[in-house]
């Protein structure tokens, strides 16, 4: 009796413990077939350290990496020649210097390989082709050397003609003579502005050569500008504040930060410079023409330069916007 008792109380605590467990809630994982996959995190570029500039060419070693696309090990040593000559500019050699200044300043080209020629005196045939020669004294096949020229047009061809010739060159002699000057420099690629008149001469003449070249006509000063000279117009060029610029300006670049060759070619060919206070275009002839027969434009740049938003004044893009508007 005491063991059938005993079976039975065994089977009742039995049936209470399954009870027990049946209404506990499932710990199996919810079907989750119908949700979407997790997706993977966005690849991002690494932070920037912009001090590290291991072949001490001026670019950092985050940008030349991730950037430019430049060895890190070889340095890629710029050279730069200004020769700007109007003897009826009465600003003289400001906006040249200017230039100067900013490729020292902001692009961190030593100041030894940058040469001035802004007066009388060093603007002058020998004074071009003695540059030419020193840069390509100096320059390799890894280096970016810029070349602008910005003058009257008989200037040229007075500095394309040799003393012993009476009658000057033309237009057309003139840039010739300039390009057997540039054949001579050896470098990653030779970057020629050219801005005088009948300057549209000068891009068939110049355009190649035996390293490659990127010829920009009639575009100077802007060209200068969108490099970051003026940040304004940096801002047009590649970071284009989207409330300020239309849409095709936002197609300028591809916005990091900062501006290849590429981006200021289209930046000049959308976007041309206002009109000086006599209403004529800040572009000698009104065309700016563009030659990149290697198609290297994309991948080459000046400077690792990109200006902080405090350096940015918008308030004369936002005038000029609205007075085109308007």
């Amino acid at each position: 009796m005491k063991r059938k008792a005993l079976l039975v109380l065994l089977t009742s605590i039995l049936i209470l413990v399954s009870l027990v467990n049946c209404n506990q809630p499932s710990t199996t994982p919810a079907d989750t077939s119908d949700e979407p996959p997790p997706t993977e995190p966005e690849e991002s570029l690494p932070s920037p350290d912009l001090s590290l500039d291991t072949d001490g060419d001026g670019f950092s070693d985050w940008f030349e990496i991730n950037i430019a696309n430049y060895d890190p090990l070889i340095p890629n040593d710029r050279y730069v020649i200004i020769f700007d000559w109007l003897d009826t500019n009465p600003s003289g050699g400001r906006i040249p210097q200017s230039q100067a200044d900013f490729f020292t300043q902001k692009g961190k080209i030593p100041s030894e390989n940058i040469i001035l020629l802004i007066t009388e005196e060093d603007a002058t045939r020998s004074g071009l082709k003695n540059a030419i020669e020193e840069v390509a004294q100096k320059a390799d096949e890894n280096d970016i050397v810029l070349v602008r020229i910005n003058s009257h047009g008989y200037t040229i061809q007075e500095l394309a003609t040799p003393a012993s010739q009476t009658k000057w060159a033309s237009s057309e002699e003139a840039y010739a003579t300039i390009d057997e000057w540039l054949d001579e420099i050896r470098a990653k690629v030779v970057i020629v502005t050219i801005s005088a008149c009948e300057a549209d001469q000068a891009l068939p003449a110049t355009e190649k050569g035996p390293y490659p070249r990127i010829v920009y006509i009639n575009a100077t000063r802007a060209f200068f500008d969108a490099l970051g000279v003026v940040p304004d117009f940096f801002t047009m060029a590649d970071i284009r504040p989207p409330e300020i610029f239309s849409p095709p300006d936002i197609e300028f670049g591809d916005g990091n930060g900062y501006v290849s060759l590429k981006e200021v070619e289209t930046f000049l060919k959308y976007c041309p410079m206002p009109p000086l206070s006599s209403g004529q275009p800040d572009i000698n002839n009104g065309r700016i023409l563009f030659s990149d027969p290697s198609n290297l434009a994309s991948q080459i740049y000046l400077t690792d330069y990109t200006p902080s938003i405090e350096e940015i004044d918008l308030s004369e893009v936002r005038r000029l916007r609205e007075r085109e508007e308007d």
